[in-house]
């Protein structure tokens, strides 16, 4: 295949048109803009990345998961490597009931080192059902001193178990 986007490798992974407008993604069936200088949309691009990345990608994916859910992430990339690369993570991660999840220790601690398991995912699952619902209502309450839940919370607080006082 000859083209720009065969020098850049995308040929490999997806079926590139030539003829397309010049900022559009190249790739069959695709209709979005291209940018950034590159011969494909940034979901193919990051299609490509993540396949030629894994365990740059997983990590990514789990500090952006810390960041969302406002959790501590300390942990680096090698000690990332160290704890999936031997239980074979980056092959069986997934949702099915023996894929490959990374669980926190002390779930009131964020993603650092020391702190983090593998686990399948029935064993996650079960480990969550199991915890003490005070230790997350006090962590909840050292967290938002001032007030009680954000409107947003508060089902899925009830839905958990907890007791709170509603704010005045």
């Amino acid at each position: 295949m000859k083209g720009e986007g065969a020098k850049k490798g995308y040929g490999s992974f997806f079926d590139l048109i030539e003829g397309k407008p010049k900022h559009k993604c190249k790739v069959r069936g695709c209709s979005n803009d291209r940018g950034g200088g590159r011969v494909v949309c940034f979901k193919h691009h990051m299609i490509c990345w993540r396949t030629r990345n894994p365990l740059h990608a997983a990590y990514s994916t789990l500090r952006d998961h810390a960041k969302r859910r406002r959790l501590a992430f300390t942990l680096t990339m090698e000690q990332f490597a160290a704890l999936v690369v031997p239980a074979g993570y980056l092959t069986r991660k997934g949702n099915n009931q023996d894929d490959l999840h990374i669980d926190r220790i002390n779930p009131l601690k964020g993603y650092e080192h020391g702190n983090l398991q593998i686990l399948t995912c029935s064993e996650n699952s079960s480990k969550g059902a199991t915890h003490d619902k005070t230790a997350w209502q006090a962590h909840y309450e050292n967290e938002h001193p001032d007030h009680g839940p954000d409107p947003d919370e508060s089902f899925f607080l009830k839905a958990l178990g907890f007791e709170y006082d509603e704010p005045f």
